[in-house]
C-alpha cells in the first residue's frame, strides 16, 4: 500500500488526472489517466480481476515500465490474474539514464 501511496503522489495524473478508458470487460480494465498538463506524465493502469492470466494487456503499441516492479513491458505481455499493471511510456532518454547510472554504481564499486 505505500508503494501505491508512493506512486501516487508522484504522478499527478493519478491523483488530479481524468480516466480515459483503453479496454475493459467483465474482469479487466485498462484506462489512460492524464491530467492535461505536459510537465506530468500520462500513466496507464491494467487491472485483471479476473482468475485467469490476461494475454492481452489492451495498451497502444509500445515500450512501458511497470512502476510496480521496474520491469519493462509492451502491448503483448501478459498479466497475471488477480494483478495489476502502472505503466509509464518508456522514453529514449530512460534507457540512457538508466545506462548512465548503471555505469556510476560500477565505478564506486572500484
Amino acid at each position: 500500500i505505500q508503494q501505491l501511496a508512493r506512486i501516487r503522489s508522484e504522478y499527478k495524473a493519478l491523483s488530479r488526472g481524468g480516466r480515459q478508458t483503453l479496454s475493459v470487460d467483465g474482469d479487466f480494465w485498462a484506462y489512460q489517466a492524464s491530467c492535461q498538463d505536459e510537465r506530468f506524465d500520462d500513466l496507464i493502469v491494467v487491472i485483471n480481476r479476473g482468475d485467469a492470466p490476461r494475454n492481452n494487456i489492451g495498451v497502444p503499441p509500445g515500450r512501458y515500465i511497470d512502476l510496480l516492479t521496474d520491469q519493462e513491458l509492451n502491448e503483448n505481455s501478459n498479466l497475471a490474474a488477480r494483478s495489476m499493471l502502472i505503466l509509464k511510456r518508456v522514453q529514449h532518454f530512460y534507457k540512457l539514464l538508466i545506462c548512465l547510472l548503471k555505469m556510476l554504481y560500477l565505478i564506486q564499486q572500484d
